[in-house]
């Protein structure tokens, strides 16, 4: 009899630590699994559902600035967007928010036009659209002048 409590001391110390370590795992799991999954999910749904469109780009050479025109469809938490003006080379950043003086974030609704100064970035090709690190939307940037 005492062979075989001696036996069974040794599976029932592995079971138990193979059943801490899967409940150690699905705890873990689940508090990072939201944390993983949701960035993709929301960005994916900003890009394929956008809440602010892009209804024209274009580069005006006199000035030396990006004409945007943008329109909100509905209202929701946005309330940042970043645009990012490229060429092949570069790019140049800039930031909309209520928070900010110069630039205002259009409403529910609104179709806004915005200047962007482009003086460090020759030749402007594309525009995009951002907001919490996702991208919204890509334009390319036509001639204003050739209009």
């Amino acid at each position: 009899m005492s062979n075989l409590k001696r036996g069974l001391a040794p599976i029932i110390i592995g079971i138990l630590i193979i059943l801490i370590s899967i409940v150690a795992i699905t705890i873990i799991w689940t508090s990072i699994k939201p944390t993983l999954l949701s960035p993709q999910n929301s960005c994916l749904t900003a890009e394929l559902n956008p809440e602010i469109i892009i209804q024209s780009a274009c580069y005006d050479q006199e000035a030396q600035e990006t004409i945007l025109v943008l329109e909100r469809k509905i209202d929701s938490s946005i309330s940042e967007i970043g645009i990012i003006i490229s060429n092949s080379q570069e790019n140049e950043k800039f930031s909309c928010s209520n928070a900010c003086g110069t630039c205002t974030l259009l409403s529910a609704g609104e179709r806004k036009t915005y200047y962007l100064a482009n003086e460090n970035l020759d030749d402007p090709k594309t525009l995009t659209i951002t907001s919490n690190k996702c991208k919204i939307q890509s334009e390319s940037i036509k001639n204003c002048n050739s209009n």
